[in-house]
């Protein structure tokens, strides 16, 4: 036996300042991460605070999901079901406000989900349940004209094209006309007389954050325009709008009905209910943008 053979095996000592080390390392990268999503949210709601959204006349509705004013503070955990979702447009009355609040109307409402888009909160859809939310008072007995309509949302892994997020301008009845429908290609929809008006064609890819504007000016044209992943440059379309009749819808649903059910998490909606002009538009656009950090 060498007895001058140096000891290589670790001492306990030594092994106990590894771990330590190791513990510290792995406290500071946690810390790190809680440290950054602190920062997101706080940079969130301090754009959404602090937009130009809240300012620009005709503001009837505003959901999104930074914001603890948002939710009910139980429903503020990863993986809980929502009860509500909070209209925030601060240009209406408090009592008013609170009608126009999206509530679930079937057994399973969507899920609060953490740091889902861009390191912050969203709602997940997922197309295996019948998940729905209902603005209930939004538009009752109102003609609207012309309307602006914002959708941001996140498509997941599991996307299929064909399957798109739906926001719909409900009907008053069968012979009533929907405002808007953005679903597929239709934008908007007259159930009685089937008035399409067509876009044109576009895929979303899956994992995309995506932004839907929708401009209705009833006496020019249809604007649409998504920005993000949907192709490879995004599509923008006008077109001269066909009917001249009465758009009166009793409220609004966000996808609910039909087949497809999209499987994506819907971060914020805003509506208008007149037609932006360009200045307008690039202060919604702008915001939405730098917010969710969405590829031009």
């Amino acid at each position: 036996m060498n007895k001058n053979r140096p000891n290589t095996a670790f001492t306990l000592v030594e092994i106990a300042i590894v771990v330590l080390i190791v513990g510290i390392l792995i406290s500071g990268i946690s810390l790190g991460v809680d440290l950054y999503k602190d920062f997101r949210i706080t940079t969130a709601q301090s754009l959404t605070q602090n937009s130009r959204v809240n300012r620009i006349d005709g503001l009837i509705l505003w959901l999104e999901a930074s914001q603890k004013s948002s939710f009910e503070p139980s429903n503020i955990n990863d993986g809980q079901r929502i009860t509500k979702w909070k209209n925030i447009n601060q240009n209406m009355l408090a009592q008013d406000r609170v009608l126009n609040d999206a509530t679930p109307t079937t057994s399973t409402a969507p899920i609060y989900r953490e740091g889902a888009v861009s390191s912050l909160p969203s709602l997940e859809f997922v197309p295996e349940e019948e998940q729905c939310l209902w603005v209930r008072t939004g538009y009752d007995g109102a003609s609207i004209i012309n309307s602006s309509i914002y959708l941001l949302i996140r498509t997941k892994e599991n996307w299929v094209d064909t399957n798109q997020p739906r926001l719909l301008g409900r009907l008053l009845s069968v012979s009533s006309y929907s405002m808007w429908d953005i679903r597929a290609n239709v934008l908007v929809i007259a159930n009685g007389n089937n008035v399409y008006n067509y876009v044109g064609t576009y895929k979303i890819k899956p994992t995309s954050t995506v932004l839907h504007e929708l401009i209705i000016d009833r006496k020019n044209a249809i604007h649409y325009n998504i920005i993000g992943d949907a192709n490879s440059n995004g599509v923008s379309s006008s077109i001269t709008d066909t009917y001249s009749g009465s758009h009166a819808s009793q409220g609004l649903s966000i996808r609910c009905g039909g087949e497809t059910k999209a499987s994506a998490y819907f971060s914020e909606i805003i509506i208008f209910d007149r037609a932006l002009n360009t200045n307008e538009r690039n202060d919604v656009k702008n915001y939405l943008i730098k917010k969710w950090n969405i590829k031009k």
